[in-house]
């Protein structure tokens, strides 16, 4: 598992399933999605890069009591659990399939359900969109 390998939608499957498994720890998927999160450049397919964005998080441990402050790796609570993670393994392969069948559209409802999911935070704190 180089870091220097090409990243694919295949590899991101493959490293995540073993995350899944418990045959690729937290850690070691996180050390693998760091260049190409934390670097200059992604994949060129977007869907690969959503994929890499999850395994970078996934090594993610609380620091505080309250909860608002995270780290990657170390002591504390995981934020991720292992359910979580299957959970959004599966998740990711079906948004996939959808952006396979109709990137546009696909890009159409992420983009409509972020601008929902804000305009309903905005309100929810009381303050209009502008």
């Amino acid at each position: 598992m180089s870091p220097l390998d090409e990243v694919t939608r295949s590899s991101v499957e493959r490293i995540w399933q073993g995350v899944v498994d418990g045959s690729v720890s937290r850690e070691e998927a996180h050390a693998w999605a760091e260049p190409w999160v934390e670097g200059d450049s992604g994949s060129g397919d977007v869907m690969t890069d959503s994929g890499l964005q999850h395994l970078h998080g996934f090594d993610l441990v609380w620091v505080d009591d309250d909860r608002t402050i995270t780290q990657h790796g170390g002591i504390g609570p995981r934020v991720h659990s292992a359910a979580d993670i299957e959970r959004a393994f599966t998740a990711w392969q079906a948004a996939c399939d959808s952006y396979d069948a109709d990137p546009v559209g696909y890009v159409r409802q992420v983009q409509a359900s972020a601008l929902a999911n804000l305009l309903g935070d905005l309100r929810e704190h009381g303050r209009e969109a502008e």
